[in-house]
């Protein structure tokens, strides 16, 4: 059984890969740019101190301008930093400018090592999590390596958000939801462009909720 749902998740993330690389760059900065105007309308994103956020790879949703807003309003700046590629450990880092930015694992953008500066995953208050697929029941899939599946858990004073093209919505197969502290919030709320619905859901799910946008989508999960 555990055999079949990786193999699932390998196809299904191959698919997804290949339609997200498909988009023009035109199409992709279009559509970033949307995103990224709904992101900084969220009250989360206005009320945070602390922002995790990701140097997006070329087919992503496009995150510098979101960064250069977050810079710009004053906010501390996180970025993904592996400290260890076996145990799969992600921490964040805070950075004041892009220039400070190098190449680092897995072709990333990420800060050199001896600028680190590693914030507490509780003292983050909002985090940008990059998805390869998402589905409105909730379920997120991702490149693979586990390390946001480890982090998460231990932000549990953020808002977590994430931001997708149309093309990486579909109905995920038997994926499982990460596990969350009781005290996080339990509503989800999916938004499309002329419907709002609202979803009791168990004390142990993480709870997505989107915006439908055009032809791109935002995420949120509260």
């Amino acid at each position: 059984m555990l055999t079949q749902l990786t193999n699932n998740k390998k196809v299904q993330r191959k698919e997804l890969l290949a339609k997200r690389r498909a988009l023009t760059l035109i199409q992709k900065n279009e559509y970033s740019a949307v995103i990224t105007k709904k992101i900084v309308e969220l009250e989360e994103y206005k009320n945070s101190q602390i922002c995790f956020l990701y140097a997006s790879m070329p087919d992503e949703f496009q995150t510098k301008e979101l960064i250069v807003n977050a810079l710009k309003a004053g906010k501390q700046i996180c970025l993904p930093y592996i400290t260890d590629k076996n145990m799969k450990i992600m921490q964040a880092t805070l950075i004041k400018s892009l220039d400070e930015l190098v190449v680092g694992a897995y072709n990333i953008l990420t800060v050199k090592e001896e600028n680190l500066r590693i914030v507490k995953p509780q003292d983050i208050d909002f985090i940008l999590v990059p998805a390869v697929g998402l589905d409105k029941k909730g379920y997120r899939l991702g490149m693979g390596g586990g390390y946001y599946d480890r982090y998460l858990v231990k932000a549990i004073n953020a808002k977590k958000i994430a931001a997708v093209y149309d093309c990486q919505l579909i109905q995920i197969q038997h994926l499982l939801k990460l596990n969350v502290s009781r005290h996080q919030s339990t509503i989800c709320h999916f938004y499309s462009n002329t419907t709002l619905v609202k979803v009791k859901l168990c004390d142990n799910s993480r709870n997505w909720s989107w915006c439908d946008y055009s032809n791109t989508t935002l995420v949120k999960v509260k």
